[in-house]
């Protein structure tokens, strides 16, 4: 019972501060200002306001599978958030997150010589291999993290295939562009992967504009990369980072891709979007 009433108040902390994080505008109450209100979160879920207030509190200790769902679809609750959430409806302890923001072996060294800051670490087939926490937010935060193994998420199928991601990072289609050009050379290349790299390009030849771009002859040249993606985060608003993509000398040549943000506003955006103490305990 202490285990549970712990994560009940770890776990409103966390809702009353993505309550107050979260623009009202990304839960469609246009034209309204100002944090979002107890009663307007209790509407949206379909529950009193006196119960959005014990859930803030710590003071519900069980809740059920469909509430849990939309809380966590609502809050844009990470990974580790869901699973709070999650215990509270199967009464179990919240299980550890997998290291989804450890290196993978023989790849530490790549990392460690790179810049602090938002950064992936990709594979040649455009898989995600790392990313750094605030890279995990701003691109699949609104999804929990993902709750496949993170060697399933392919920035590629994120970009294309995702219907929040296609709206709210632009330049898509360059980076679409970008994408369809790395994967031609990789299929083409002596060491072309079999089944992972077949099943990419499989979901990739589903989306019209990847297609288009398969369809076209492949340019010798590497497409430029943006100077600036801009990412409309739900939680801290629009987001601009500096890309800078680094080839890194090591078994299956893997892409570093480090990010900057183009002006203070986007820094303190990104720093928001660092892991919270308390989320911290829950990984």
């Amino acid at each position: 019972m202490a285990e549970r009433a712990t994560t009940s108040l770890r776990l409103g902390r966390l809702l009353r501060e993505q309550r107050v994080a979260l623009r009202p505008e990304y839960v469609g109450l246009a034209g309204h200002r100002g944090r979002l209100r107890r009663f307007e979160v209790a509407q949206l879920l379909g529950v009193s306001a006196s119960y959005v207030a014990a859930l803030e509190t710590g003071r519900v200790r069980a809740i059920d599978a469909e509430l849990a769902e939309d809380l966590a679809r609502l809050f844009r609750l990470d990974h580790a958030a869901r699973e709070l959430v999650q215990s509270l409806v199967t009464g179990r302890p919240p299980r550890r997150a997998a290291a989804r923001d450890a290196p993978p072996a023989g790849l530490a060294g790549a990392l460690a010589r790179a810049q602090p800051g938002l950064t992936l670490l990709l594979s040649a087939d455009l898989d995600v291999l790392y990313w750094s926490a605030d890279a995990r937010e701003l691109f699949a935060g609104h999804v929990g993290g993902y709750r496949q193994p993170l060697e399933a998420v392919n920035l590629a199928v994120l970009l294309a295939c995702d219907p929040h991601v296609r709206a709210s990072v632009q330049p898509g289609a360059e980076l679409l562009r970008l994408s369809a050009w790395a994967l031609r050379r990789r299929a083409a290349g002596p060491r072309a992967a079999g089944a992972r790299l077949a099943a990419v390009l499989g979901r990739l030849a589903l989306v019209d504009e990847v297609a288009a771009a398969f369809a076209e002859p492949a340019p010798a040249r590497q497409p430029p990369t943006p100077e600036v993606v801009r990412v409309h985060h739900p939680t801290v608003g629009p987001v601009a980072v500096r890309p800078l993509i680094v080839p890194v000398r090591a078994a299956g040549a893997p892409i570093l891709v480090q990010c900057t943000p183009a002006s203070p506003r986007d820094a303190h955006a990104l720093l928001l979007l660092r892991p919270h103490p308390a989320r911290q305990e829950a990984r």
